[in-house]
């Protein structure tokens, strides 16, 4: 099934209070499809801190898009490796950096990678930045 509009996906981390935490936010043609929030229980993520979090964003966005039958997205991302490990730019050499690289790239959704930079006033870049903090907040 093909994709009927174009998809972003935009998604963080976060480390607060020995929480690590995470959002993401789905949109399609611009207007908000999906709010994706929650605690890392996983204690190969939590070792991670926010980088943990960021992975299992990226992880719960693509879970979430596979349910709906979407085959391509736009990703928005802020932490380089998210990207880089599954490019192999970056070399995934912990099992946690693997598992991730391996997962997205068995996902079967084709995924257009847009790096933004954090903190820099983009809305939905901000939204999510939030959205994980404030899920750490809610423990």
């Amino acid at each position: 099934m093909k994709n009927k509009g174009t998809y972003e996906v935009y998604v963080d981390g976060s480390f607060f209070n020995d929480c690590v935490s995470y959002a993401a936010v789905i949109l399609k043609d611009g207007e908000l499809q999906k709010t994706i929030k929650g605690v890392v229980k996983e204690e190969d993520f939590i070792s991670s801190r926010q980088v943990g979090g960021e992975l299992m964003a990226v992880m719960k966005a693509l879970e979430w898009c596979k349910e709906n039958k979407i085959t391509s997205i736009t990703l928005y991302y802020d932490y380089i490796g998210i990207k880089a490990w599954v490019t192999g730019e970056w070399k995934a050499k912990k099992p946690l950096t693997r598992f991730y690289a391996d997962y997205v790239k068995k996902s079967g959704i084709k995924i257009y990678w847009k790096k933004v930079k954090s903190h820099s006033g983009n809305y939905w870049n901000d939204y999510v930045d939030k959205l994980a903090k404030k899920s750490a907040l809610e423990v």
